[in-house]
C-alpha cells in the first residue's frame, strides 16, 4: 500500500507517493539525529482484512498525518 503525501515548499506544492517502510526509515533517522526530542510514533505495521478495513486505513492515516 502507497499513501500519497502532499505539502508546500518554496517551489509550490508537491505530491509523492510514500510506502509504509519509508515513513519507518524517516523516523529512526529522525530518533538518531536528535535524540530527546519528542518524534510521534507511526502506527503499527499490520495487515486487516475484513469488513473494518476503511475504518483502519482511516485511522492509519490520521496517525501518518500526526507523524507527518
Amino acid at each position: 500500500m502507497k499513501y500519497t503525501v502532499t505539502g508546500r515548499d518554496k517551489e509550490g506544492e508537491f505530491q509523492v507517493l510514500r510506502r509504509f517502510n519509508e515513513f519507518d526509515v524517516l523516523r529512526k533517522v529522525l530518533l538518531e539525529r536528535w535524540p530527546g526530542c519528542y518524534i510521534p510514533c507511526i502506527p503499527e505495521k499490520k495487515i486487516t482484512l475484513g469488513k473494518h478495513k476503511g475504518q483502519f486505513l482511516e485511522i492509519r492515516r490520521a496517525l501518518f498525518e500526526r507523524f507527518i
